[in-house]
């Protein structure tokens, strides 16, 4: 399904014609609305990602993705170091004046940049060389969709089966608008359906492995690494 087939099915059902432009620009309007909703309303599996950002020497700080919501995890690919996150006052315990250099071992999160909106980390020690290449995974979320996205399927962004979802939650919004509370009530209680199916989807994301809600996770696995260990003397 396209965006512009998401536009048509939210005006149609709210009785407008998505030809007209302001009604077309309005259920966009709502289906970012909902997109954002659906994007927080779990840890999706395929909100999951990850991507790469190479270094340049002296340079300390650097920013992230454009859809970035929450930093997971970050390592030196190159020199085959997981780094650590650490806050901000363990940054300035270790290095006050912020001279240090040399291959990076841990990162802060510096807040987000005031122009572009993008989250800043700072990386310690300060790089001494270029291009060493620092992997991240991180929970996405999903940017506004403007008219240049109507014919891109929405694959792309959420899967098929949360699209109806995504397309019940914006005519609930409309109708709300328009004075149909009880139509509202009916969408979202198909929202509301749409959302249960995915959540379960969800806990069953990796081949028969199952989770369950409010219990704790897996013991993680130790790997050692090549030459880790050593035989005790």
């Amino acid at each position: 399904m396209t965006l512009t087939t998401a536009i048509k099915i939210t005006a149609n059902r709210v009785g407008l014609l998505e030809t007209n432009v302001s009604f077309k620009d309005r259920s966009r309007d709502y289906l970012n609305i909902i997109a954002k909703r659906i994007g927080t309303r779990a840890k999706w599996n395929w909100l999951h990602k990850a991507t790469t950002f190479n270094t340049t020497a002296d340079t300390q700080t650097y920013q992230l993705a454009t859809d970035v919501l929450t930093p997971h995890s970050f390592t030196d690919q190159s020199n085959n170091q997981p780094l650590g996150i650490v806050g901000w006052d363990v940054l300035d315990l270790a290095d006050p004046d912020r001279g240090e250099t040399g291959d990076v071992d841990v990162v802060t999160i510096e807040g987000v940049d005031a122009t572009t909106g993008r989250i800043v980390v700072r990386l310690y020690p300060i790089p001494s060389t270029s291009d060493d290449v620092i992997r991240y995974r991180y929970l996405a979320y999903i940017p506004d969709w403007t008219s240049s996205d109507d014919s891109t399927e929405l694959d792309r962004w959420i899967p098929e089966w949360l699209q109806p979802a995504l397309i019940f939650g914006a005519t609930e919004l409309y109708k709300q608008e328009k004075g149909d509370y009880e139509g509202a009530l009916t969408d979202r209680a198909e929202y509301e359906t749409g959302i249960k199916s995915a959540l379960d989807i969800n806990l069953n994301v990796q081949g028969n492995r199952e989770w369950h809600r409010g219990r704790g996770g897996p013991v993680s696995p130790f790997w050692p690494q090549e030459g880790g260990l050593t035989a005790a003397g």
